[in-house]
């Protein structure tokens, strides 16, 4: 059945499951959300799955998170930062269709808000 609504896909990490339901809770009035978490099939290839998708959604929207610690040097100083496999998978998308068809969300873990861009 076709759909006159945008095609989304939603990126985060597995820290941000929640705030991604609720994003995609946010979009369904307004678009066909695609969140990652029903997206990948086991036996299939995640790149390729990936890359599918960047042809097949309208949108992709990415939760950037401070889960991962990423030092600088070998003292182990360092800061919080996004997962590795939600800037890629950003920046996939971005390669595919543009800057203009993607955003990002940085939570903010003191007042429980996200603010986004894009």
């Amino acid at each position: 059945m076709f759909s006159s609504k945008p095609r989304i896909f939603l990126g985060s990490s597995g820290k941000q499951a929640k705030l991604l339901k609720a994003v995609a809770r946010g979009l369904e009035d307004v678009a066909e959300v695609e969140p990652w978490t029903t997206t990948f099939n086991p036996g299939r290839s995640t790149l390729d799955r990936l890359v599918e998708l960047t042809q097949q959604v309208d949108f992709a929207a990415f939760v950037f998170a401070q889960d991962d610690w990423t030092t600088t040097d070998a003292s182990q100083t360092g800061e919080a930062s996004p997962r590795d496999n939600v800037v890629f998978e950003a920046g996939l998308s971005a390669a595919h269709s543009g800057s203009g068809a993607r955003s990002s969300c940085t939570p903010t873990v003191r007042s429980f808000r996200a603010t986004c861009s894009g």
